[in-house]
């Protein structure tokens, strides 16, 4: 089983073409509504999952690409998905816009041959992206609709190594209980002060 987490903020249509090409009934699909999109689009998606018993909406909260708050929309879908009790070994995340290249079938057959393997792209953040370290050297708040870049300097967190990668990825289930439950996870959670989970 694959448990998915689409983040739709806008084109609900598109999001209904995206979902009805991903369905199958042996999934689970939890679906977030940017807050910031309105109550038409919250219930123009609510409508449309009605008719799926495999599929929920997460507690809406406004997001803001690139800020802390897509980080915590993920994190809140993966603890949903966990507390669920179903016994899903994949987390796919996607985007109310994307659209898959290959079948249902061919996905699940993928995966089940990486059965407790984990896609996603990290590449050194100091090394590849080093134009980016300001992200993770000074403050950074989410202040209205705007991600705010303070020129104030913070240290890193002892010992670790900034990475930096796609947003988009494929996970393990004991990734993803790792991330939820692990006591060492909460270091990062305090480090970035302004979380709100």
């Amino acid at each position: 089983m694959i448990a998915y987490l689409i983040l739709v903020h806008r084109y609900p249509n598109q999001f209904k073409r995206l979902f009805r090409a991903i369905y199958h009934s042996a999934n689970y699909y939890l679906v977030h509504v940017d807050k910031r999109s309105g109550v038409g689009l919250q219930t123009e998606i609510q409508d449309f999952l009605s008719g799926f018993p495999n599929a929920s909406l997460l507690k809406s909260k406004s997001v803001l690409w690139g800020g802390y708050s897509l980080i915590d929309v993920e994190l809140r879908g993966i603890k949903e998905l966990l507390k669920m009790g179903l016994k899903w070994e994949f987390f796919i995340n996607l985007s109310g816009q994307d659209f898959p290249l290959k079948s249902q079938a061919h996905i699940q057959d993928f995966l089940n041959r990486n059965i407790g393997k984990d896609f996603i792209k990290v590449v050194s953040q100091s090394k590849f992206r080093p134009d980016t370290l300001s992200r993770v050297q000074n403050y950074t708040i989410e202040f209205g609709n705007r991600i705010l870049r303070i020129p104030i300097k913070r240290l890193y967190l002892a010992g670790v190594t900034p990475y930096i990668g796609n947003q988009w990825m494929i996970l393990s289930r004991k990734f993803c209980e790792f991330v939820i439950y692990n006591p060492e996870v909460e270091r990062f959670e305090r480090w970035n002060y302004h979380k709100r989970r």
